[in-house]
């Protein structure tokens, strides 16, 4: 009999615990973000704050949600499904062009040697062995994205004109890798550490942007949420900046976490985790010149001004 009584309180505890959970987010929906991203390495600090119970230390409940590409990122955050994105100034500046209400809070990638790299590479089974080769010649990539801008930055340095350039869209960053080391496209542009995978197995390097890592990632919020979860995001980023000491202080600690965020294999030389910048924000020449290109292209009538996408207000 006393087993079953304590069989009893132990199942009325649970429920009770169950209950508390439940009437805890209910009277505290300000305390949760969802926040979409892509199988990139700037993500990486994002999940080890997840990994290491910074956001619980904070206060704060955040929901990571990946995406296999930037347009199905790009979708859910304009059907308000999404609190926030790590995302680009190429994107951004093309959301909010579209009328998206949203705030740039944080730089997660790029702005210093090595951190952010993209390069292209020239499949394994293709007579590509140097930049001239490329004239001409498909190169995959996503359309009206950074990896865009940044192909373009790349070749144009090399005096190629736009008629030279060839692009074949494959927009899913996996599917991308995949047909490069499977030779069904000549060459193709990634991002680190899936391009350094890539040159694991047998992928050629053609151009880096490894010197200046031209393709800023960032961590865009939608506007309402800064004004009605403004709490919530302050905890969210003292905890991605505490995440991102914990990350410069021994890199080498998360190989296998930033392998499984970006679903590369661990060890791969040359996909060693990096150090991430801390408390920064994208720089308003780098703005001015994604948003340039973007005009170049058509894709922008009016630039934004600095200001009006970027703000400090949450770095400390």
């Amino acid at each position: 009999m006393s087993y079953f009584y304590a069989l009893i309180r132990t199942l009325l505890c649970l429920c009770a615990l169950v209950f508390n959970g439940c009437n805890r987010e209910e009277q505290n929906p300000e305390s949760r973000l969802r926040i979409g991203t892509l199988y990139t390495a700037d993500v990486l600090p994002l999940r080890v704050a997840e990994a290491e119970g910074y956001f619980t230390d904070a206060g704060v409940d955040v929901e990571i949600i990946p995406f296999q590409s930037a347009m199905e990122r790009d979708s859910a955050f304009s059907a308000r499904q999404l609190d926030g994105m790590t995302s680009d100034l190429v994107g951004t500046s093309l959301m909010r062009a579209k009328g998206g209400g949203l705030r740039i809070v944080l730089l997660t990638a790029g702005g210093q040697t090595g951190v952010g790299r993209m390069a292209i590479l020239a499949s394994p089974r293709s007579d590509i062995f140097i930049t001239d080769d490329l004239k001409g010649r498909p190169v995959a990539m996503s359309s009206n994205s950074v990896v865009e801008y940044v192909a373009d930055q790349l070749l144009s340095e090399h005096g190629f004109s736009q008629d030279d350039i060839r692009k074949s869209i494959v927009s899913k960053i996996p599917m991308r890798l995949n047909m490069l080391i499977e030779g069904q496209v000549p060459a193709a542009i990634l991002p680190d550490p899936m391009a350094a995978y890539a040159e694991a197995k047998g992928a050629r390097l053609i151009l880096d942007d490894r010197e200046d890592c031209i393709g800023h990632a960032v961590l865009a919020i939608r506007s309402e949420i800064l004004e009605t979860k403004s709490v919530a995001m302050q905890r969210m980023l003292d905890a991605v900046a505490r995440a991102t000491e914990t990350i410069n202080t021994d890199p080498a600690a998360y190989r296998q976490l930033l392998s499984d965020v970006t679903r590369t294999p661990a060890g791969v030389k040359g996909a060693e985790v990096v150090c991430y910048p801390v408390n920064q924000l994208p720089s308003e020449a780098n703005l001015a010149r994604v948003q340039g290109w973007l005009q170049r292209k058509g894709l922008l009538k009016e630039r934004t001004s600095y200001n009006d996408i970027v703000t400090d207000e949450y770095i400390r």
